[in-house]
């Protein structure tokens, strides 16, 4: 039987291209997993070590406060992948993943993940890669937390989304924005101060928002961190 082209691992950047022997077992490590929207993938202080990769769909990394208040740490794209903490040192999930969307993930022991760390330097390389960029991430992060206003962390929110998605041309659009609420939640305010903020840069004539996206329209002015 020949291998569905919908499951080849080189759509994941951590697999893609790695030495033969490696990739095969790769592969034949990988189970393959639907999800509906709305369901948990991983919940916090799981201790199962698994990492996944997701193939289709929308995740939400987050945290539940004590109170019902929920922070969210990220959204994943498809390509990306998770849970390499746990398998590393062991310890329990430290955040909610659950599906934004109908979502397919392929799914990596964790015995199988630390292999391949060991035998092959493109891989590990890559590991150390990500690693290193989720705690620049975190860090910058930190700093919007403490240092800029809810308007200056959601313009730079934007800036972002613009920039990862090649959209900083006037008139590109991002789809699948997030909702005020969710935008809120990452940068550590409130959806009302989120709204405001929006709203603001629409009267500017930075952006135009509609269900679901948002077309830039004047990325210059989106640049400028002195308005």
């Amino acid at each position: 039987m020949s291998p569905d082209p919908a499951r080849d691992i080189g759509r994941f950047p951590l697999l893609a291209g790695l030495e033969d022997a490696v990739r095969q077992r790769a592969a034949r490590s990988l189970r393959w997993q639907n999800f509906d929207s709305g369901a948990i993938v991983i919940d916090r202080d799981d201790e199962q070590a698994d990492v996944h990769f997701l193939a289709r769909g929308q995740l939400m990394a987050v945290y539940w406060t004590r109170d019902g208040r929920e922070i969210i740490f990220t959204a994943m794209s498809e390509g990306s992948y998770f849970g390499e903490l746990t398998a590393l040192d062991g310890a329990p999930r430290s955040l909610c993943v659950y599906a934004r969307s109908p979502a397919e993930l392929a799914i990596m022991p964790a015995a199988t993940f630390r292999e391949l760390i060991h035998d092959s330097a493109l891989f590990r390389d890559r590991v150390l890669a990500g690693l290193t960029h989720r705690v620049r991430d975190l860090t910058e992060r930190m700093c919007q937390l403490t240092s800029l206003s809810v308007p200056d962390r959601v313009r730079s929110f934007v800036l972002r989304r613009a920039a990862e998605s090649g959209c900083l041309n006037p008139g590109a659009v991002l789809r699948d924005f997030p909702t005020h609420a969710e935008i809120a939640a990452q940068i550590g305010a409130n959806r009302e101060a989120v709204s405001r903020a929006l709203s603001a840069m629409r009267r500017d004539g930075i952006l135009r928002a509609g269900r679901g996206e948002v077309a830039i329209l004047d990325p210059d002015r989106l640049l400028d961190r002195d308005l």
